[in-house]
């Protein structure tokens, strides 16, 4: 630190954040920063970079924030099963709109990284074998070719339709949630 060679023990601690839009979060941070990277000048623009391989290193980063997202995604979808998420931390139409404007007005990288988060969370969310979406349908194949036989339409219907009206009350719970997390925003509470 500042030239000195300083040794220090460091100790995770909880602290609870309160976001306008997702509520209580709970995390555990060291407690230090890296403050050479906010000095201006302290990061080189990519475009002072001499780079023969931009376009392996851009698949590289991809790939690599790509699968990250993908991560961060499962352990969200899983979270909400185990209780380690809460479900008021679900997002409708009406949050992602306005996260949307945000990430855009901030730029096109921030909003391109918001859209490609949103589309492997779709993406995950549609592979759930809940009736009524492509999960439910790989669902349906896999019992067909365990059984060689297909579903009785009467059953298959019956679960279609349990699937539907699940699917639907999520719906109407992110939407109640939505507007919720945009009246605290617009309050200020």
């Amino acid at each position: 630190r500042e030239g000195r060679e300083v040794e220090t023990t460091l100790k995770l601690r909880q602290e609870t954040h309160h976001d306008p839009l997702a509520g209580e979060m709970s995390f555990w941070e060291l407690g230090f920063t890296l403050s050479g990277l906010s000095r201006p000048g302290a990061m080189l623009s990519p475009d002072m970079v001499d780079n023969h391989d931009r376009l392996n290193f851009s698949w590289a980063q991809t790939t690599r924030r790509v699968s990250s997202e993908l991560t961060n995604a499962t352990y969200s979808l899983t979270g909400l099963f185990s209780g380690r998420v809460k479900a008021t931390q679900l997002s409708g139409p009406i949050t992602i709109f306005y996260l949307a404007g945000r990430q855009a007005e901030a730029g096109w990288i921030p909003f391109l990284n918001l859209m490609v988060l949103i589309s492997i969370s779709i993406a995950l969310l549609n592979l759930l074998p809940i009736p009524g979406l492509d999960g439910g349908h790989i669902l349906f194949a896999s019992f067909e070719m365990i059984t060689r036989r297909p579903l009785p339409p009467k059953y298959r219907a019956a679960i279609q339709v349990t699937g539907v009206i699940m699917i639907f009350i999520l719906m109407l719970f992110v939407l109640g949630s939505d507007l919720m997390r945009m009246w605290r925003l617009s309050s200020g509470v």
